[in-house]
């Protein structure tokens, strides 16, 4: 599977941008990713509880000792996102949920994609893929919610003071302004695990996938949890 992945992308870099990889490139990455792979699904396995990065996974299993997702305002529908970003490989997991105030799914989405060159240039882009989904599926106000801080100040601020992002930080606020009014939120990693589990999916299936009003089966667990105490 890995290596019908590299050899696709590869048939895409020469189409579009020339030769560039060797031989010996694809195969340290190949080497590089199936090892991250595997520490991937081991931590998961395990239910290791190490914070943000894909290597320290927290655990499927829905607990009453965290904060919960918050559900919108009225007429709003709120939209999660998150990301994992593999520095060795370049490789980033996306996870994106959207859901209206009962805690209904809209959408919901994971990602696999190459490109970033760090955690926070990840997280724009699952800012930026989430907010193109969104505005293609909902016509309510959105919220856009991230538990990266320092991306959230400089959506908000629309001033890259997180390093050299101002081309992925500009697609975003871009977006926003061309389509209906955004709220831009931080939330805390506990609620942000909807979002969570969606990159740990993508991460060990290889795969990109879609959900329109319906509830991917990795993540019902915790969107259940979620509505019931939304509505309680």
């Amino acid at each position: 599977m890995l290596l019908l992945w590299r050899s696709w992308f590869i048939q895409n870099q020469i189409t579009h941008e020339g030769p560039k990889d060797s031989v010996e490139h694809s195969i340290h990455f190949l080497r590089s990713y199936g090892q991250q792979l595997s520490e991937i699904r081991q931590h998961s396995d395990a239910g290791d509880s190490k914070g943000k990065a894909v290597a320290g996974m927290r655990s499927a299993n829905p607990s009453r000792n965290h904060l919960r997702w918050e559900k919108p305002q009225s007429g709003y529908v709120k939209l999660n996102v998150d990301t994992a970003f593999f520095e060795q490989s370049g490789l980033t997991g996306l996870g994106i949920v959207a859901r209206n105030e009962k805690g209904e799914v809209i959408l919901a989405a994971h990602r696999l994609m190459t490109g970033c060159s760090d955690a926070e240039e990840a997280e724009l882009m699952a800012c930026k893929e989430g907010l193109k989904l969104a505005f293609q599926w909902i016509d309510e106000p959105i919220v856009l919610e991230t538990d990266c801080l320092s991306v959230c100040k400089a959506i908000k601020s629309k001033e890259d003071n997180i390093g050299q992002l101002m081309f992925s930080l500009q697609e975003v606020v871009e977006l926003i302004d061309e389509h209906f009014e955004v709220v831009i939120q931080h939330c805390r990693r506990d609620q942000n695990r909807v979002a969570h589990f969606l990159v740990q999916s993508a991460c060990k299936e290889l795969s990109s996938k879609v959900w329109i009003r319906h509830i991917p089966e990795v993540v019902a667990p915790f969107v259940a949890d979620d509505c019931n105490f939304v509505l309680s």
